[in-house]
């Protein structure tokens, strides 16, 4: 009886510790409390139900007022150890702690003893007292050591077996070192009332137990329930009273995971566009009125065995089964004519514009993020368009743009992960086709969708602003590869107006030329005139500090813009680079021919020397000559290819040469 009590106590005096340490203060005192009276009252009952059941071999008695000494003496040791333990923060107050608890232990049991009257002569043994106590107090130091550790990791599952211990210790090294030499003959004649009293201190003890197991219990199910609780309520809107994100996408995951055969299904997005102007407009009042009243028209236009959620603060997002046939364009169309209908607010009548994404998919194969993106797209490109509110997914018109989505997202990721390559393509004069530079030309090869056009991925970059750290890292890798090059060739690069507007772009050039060993004179930065349009006063100085470096500007696809010729007031440049579409039509076209002509004598009277793009053929290269330009680029002089590639073609260059002398 005594070792079920101890082992039944033991774990539950860890099981509401671990609950004590959990729990607020102060409120976690009252938690310390209920622990220390059930580790008071398992110690306790352990100690007097094994103490009847020791045979002294003479008459005994209790002392009342020694007993009930002994039980409030082991209450208030634990609650001082347990109050320790629980506002220690580590280090060795956790076994501190239980040094408190095991001399609280060693005091109960020997003021316990005091009040065993034995007739007879009590002899103890001083050196197993002494084992006794050191016993208790470095078992119970090591019990809530281990219960330290965060109760719950494989360290604290010893806790009570080593608390078992030290109870078990104490008592029996304690009883071992009691000798008892009976004065008179003595007959047992009181088993039965012992045996009863063992039974009734086991019951009581048994009781307290019993009631902090409960206390646990009941906490833990209470717990429980109010974080269930909570999680409905944070599931769902309390302005609106639908379901928020998470429910939709659990309902649509149990869509997708139950699939019933060759039923089709239909999830609409819709965004309440102009929310943000009427909440500007009339006021918050007046968003939240439009808010509410339309997730009711949701809920009224609501068809059997759809799932209706409010996604975010203006977004709504349907779900549920269609038929084989059903026109869903349709319905979509009647769901937003029942969301824009005005509304009336006071003396103002509110009007939305809802825009729809729909999408249609079959389970089967079907991934929620694939589903919830469709619609998205759809819905992406409804609000883009001025005349179709409601679009529905469709895989020619959206791929694309899914595309450029990923894309988007995986720019800076590629820079890290080295998927950027810079191409060169080279830069020749006329009349020798001697190559006297290259232009530095971005190549992406991303791990999905291959070599990537920069026509594709450069807007994206500027849009995300990821083409301020790329065109660094093209600045400088094309210094480096350079600086590898004969003396007399130049390597140009362009830049984006969003580096322009970087204030230390002129130190970052520098820092390039100098860590890639490129003088700066062998370097040529490339504009557009749009560079100039935004803050002119800022992007001349901000040149003006690159041409003091040393390093050439160039004007990019002149001829293009509306303010070319304002350019080149304002900016000296020390070329003109003429754009592919002067020299496209000029074998067969008169008026081409002259427009490049005039270009051509531009920039003879400008003084500043001309280089011509996309040639490719050797007539438009034979015109050009004619005509006095000596500069081109172009497939027919040379494609571009990675640096390797233009390191590998000049070795062959070299060694035809030698061989040839």
């Amino acid at each position: 009886m005594a070792a079920a009590i101890c082992c039944v106590g033991a774990g539950a005096t860890m099981q509401l510790l671990a609950r004590s340490a959990r729990a607020p203060w102060p409120l976690g005192l009252v938690w310390v409390l209920l622990t220390a009276t059930v580790a008071g009252a398992s110690v306790w009952c352990t100690h007097f139900v094994a103490i009847l059941a020791y045979q002294a071999g003479a008459p005994v008695t209790y002392d009342p007022a020694l007993t009930m000494a002994s039980l409030l003496i082991v209450i208030g040791g634990c609650f001082g150890g347990f109050a320790l333990f629980v506002r220690a923060r580590g280090g060795a107050w956790p076994a501190v702690a239980g040094c408190v608890i095991g001399l609280t232990i060693s005091a109960m049991h020997y003021v316990g003893m005091l009040a065993f009257r034995i007739g007879g002569v009590v002899r103890w043994r001083p050196d197993l007292v002494v084992a006794s106590v050191l016993l208790a107090v470095g078992l119970s130091a090591l019990a809530l050591a281990a219960a330290r550790s965060q109760l719950g990791t494989r360290l604290a599952g010893f806790a009570p077996a080593l608390f078992v211990a030290a109870i078990v210790s104490l008592h029996f090294t304690g009883m071992a070192a009691l000798q008892v030499i009976p004065l008179t003959a003595w007959s047992p004649g009181a088993e039965d009332a012992r045996a009863a009293l063992a039974l009734a201190t086991a019951l009581m003890g048994g009781m307290i137990i019993a009631a902090g197991i409960f206390a646990h219990a009941l906490d833990t199910i209470t717990s429980l329930d109010a974080s269930a609780r909570i999680d409905a309520f944070a599931s769902i809107c309390d302005q609106t009273g639908l379901p928020r994100r998470p429910l939709f996408e659990k309902q649509l995951a149990l869509l997708l995971n139950n699939p019933k055969p060759g039923q089709r299904y239909l999830i609409v997005t819709t965004k309440l566009c102009h929310l943000n102007d009427i909440t500007d407009i009339y006021g918050d009042e007046a968003g939240d009125f439009a808010i509410r009243l339309t997730a009711d028209r949701i809920d009224r236009a609501r068809q059997p065995g759809f799932f209706v959620a409010r996604t975010g603060r203006s977004e709504f997002s349907a779900i549920g089964p269609i038929g084989d046939h059903e026109d869903i364009r349709s319905r979509a169309h009647l769901w937003r004519s029942m969301l824009a209908a005005p509304m009336v607010f006071g003396e103002h009548e509110i009007f939305l514009d809802p825009r729809l994404g729909v999408a249609c998919f079959s389970p089967d194969g079907s991934s929620a993020e694939n589903v919830v993106q469709h619609s998205r797209l759809a819905l992406s490109r409804a609000r883009k368009s001025p005349l179709e509110p409601v679009c529905v997914y469709d895989e020619t018109f959206d791929a694309l743009a899914e595309r450029h989505h990923v894309l988007a997202d995986n720019l800076l990721a590629a820079l890290d992960n080295g998927e950027f390559e810079v191409y060169y393509q080279p830069q020749v004069w006329i009349a020798d086709r001697s190559v006297i530079g290259y232009e530095a030309l971005l190549r992406w090869n991303h791990p999905r969708f291959g070599l990537i056009s920069p026509n594709e991925f450069i807007p994206l970059a500027e849009q995300t602003g990821a083409i301020v750290d790329i065109g660094a890292w093209v600045l400088r890798s094309a210094c480096r590869e350079a600086s590898g090059w004969p003396d007399d060739q130049r390597v140009a690069v362009n830049l984006s107006p969003l580096q322009l507007r970087q204030p230390d772009l002129p130190e970052q050039i520098l820092d390039a030329l100098v860590s890639g060993g490129l003088s700066p004179g062998r370097l040529e930065i490339e504009l557009t005139e749009s560079l100039l349009i935004d803050d002119r006063v800022s992007a001349i100085s901000i040149l003006g500090r690159i041409r003091a470096l040393g390093v050439k500007l160039a004007l990019d696809d002149f001829g293009t813009g509306y303010s070319s010729m304002d350019v080149l007031r304002h900016v000296s440049f020390d070329k003109i680079k003429l754009d592919r579409s002067f020299v496209q039509d000029i074998e067969t076209n008169p008026q081409s021919l002259a427009i490049l002509h005039a270009m051509l004598e531009l920039g003879r009277s400008l003084a500043i020397p001309i280089l011509v793009e996309g040639v490719e053929t050797e007539r438009q290269m034979a015109i050009l000559q004619a005509e006095g330009c000596r500069k081109v680029q172009g497939y027919l002089t040379g494609k571009p290819a990675p640096a390797s590639a233009i390191a590998a073609d000049r070795t062959v260059a070299i060694g035809l040469f030698r061989h040839a002398g």
